[in-house]
């Protein structure tokens, strides 16, 4: 990838991931120019294993999967980045898939890459049809294309900033999706791996509260795009 990973930075939200988090950060430095860790308000050893990975740690203390974007793209601004890789921080996201959802951007004129995870038979029933659900109604609906939400996505700086993300919750990586698609943007679905967490807890679909409230999220997400379309 030679100099462009200079201008390559990886955002990733972090809550209570101390088991993952080294491995995470170690395996992503190896791709990008440089790791951002947002700690989502960690009561274990997260900051300190992602710092002594390589990774700049900045924290949001709202909680939210959306937050943690948002402050990071905050933080990145005086950086002024070509490309933003995100991606989890709990394992299920394997590092040596980064060069290809780079790949696409970097090589190929595409605006953004998505992650279309090629198993997720581990993933709880629920989740599984939820983002069939939500994927068939955005393509019923708003003709976006995409048949995956998964959290590894890259996507060049100057596009992102131009969507004007706002969502704070669980729907963050939908609404980057639909308005992706609405502006137009060139977007390109790479088969990469999901393995199943590597460690910690299950923050969303490991209770029926977490679940409930994704859900909710993401189809309040899809009926405001819907009716601002």
């Amino acid at each position: 990838m030679g100099h462009e990973r200079d201008g390559i930075w990886a955002i990733i939200p972090a809550l209570d991931e101390e088991e993952t988090i080294y491995t995470v950060v170690a395996g992503t430095m190896r791709h990008v120019g440089g790791v951002l860790v947002v700690d989502n308000g960690s009561r274990d050893m997260t900051p300190l294993l992602a710092e002594r990975a390589g990774a700049r740690v900045v924290r949001e203390p709202r909680r939210g999967y959306g937050a943690a974007c948002q402050r990071g793209i905050r933080v990145l601004a005086p950086v002024n980045p070509h490309v933003v890789v995100f991606m989890s921080g709990d394992g299920s996201d394997d590092p040596h898939d980064i060069p290809k959802v780079l790949a696409p951007i970097l090589f190929h004129g595409f605006h953004m890459a998505l992650g279309r995870r090629s198993c997720q038979a581990h993933q709880p029933l629920a989740q599984r049809m939820g983002n069939r659900f939500i994927t068939w109604a955005s393509r019923r609906f708003l003709g976006a294309g995409f048949s995956d939400l998964g959290p590894l996505r890259a996507i060049l700086w100057k596009e992102l900033m131009a969507l004007e993300l706002r969502d704070r919750g669980f729907a963050w990586t939908l609404e980057m999706q639909l308005k992706a698609c609405k502006k137009g943007l060139n977007i390109k679905e790479v088969p990469v791996k999901n393995r199943p967490r590597q460690g910690g807890r299950q923050k969303i679909s490991g209770t029926f509260l977490g679940t409930w409230r994704a859900g909710r999220d993401l189809m309040s997400c899809l009926g405001r795009e819907i009716l601002g379309a």
